[in-house]
């Protein structure tokens, strides 16, 4: 099992590195950009930041933001540790979707957030 995950995860790490080079979330060879409504959670006991798609059991793990929503995100979000945001939000996907793995996304735009805080 692990020689199969080993390079989907290098896939991952590269696209999402290219993501961050262009500067820009676009639409991949993984699929195309889309739009859903969910919440933005920092998980502080490890740092890594994942979507719920409100509805689903799933998870999207985000990888990059376009660097033109970065400040809005940390302002709209306060302290990471304390609260979550909900909110319209427009990913472009990394890699391709795999049942009951976290897919990896760069998140390109994002609106109506409003910041809750997390549940104890």
């Amino acid at each position: 099992m692990k020689g199969k995950l080993l390079p989907l995860v290098f896939l991952a790490l590269c696209v999402g590195a290219s993501c961050q080079d262009s500067n820009k979330c676009e639409e991949t060879k993984a699929g195309k950009c889309f739009t859903f409504h969910g919440r933005y959670r920092v998980y502080t006991g490890d740092g890594n930041v994942a979507l719920w798609r409100i509805g689903t059991h799933r998870l999207l793990g985000v990888v990059a933001t376009d660097p033109t929503i970065d400040d809005a995100l940390t302002e709209a979000l306060g302290d990471p540790d304390q609260f979550d945001l909900f909110g319209d939000f427009t990913v472009c996907p990394l890699a391709a979707d795999i049942k009951g793995a976290e897919r990896p996304v760069c998140v390109k735009a994002m609106r109506r957030l409003k910041r809750f805080p997390k549940p104890d």
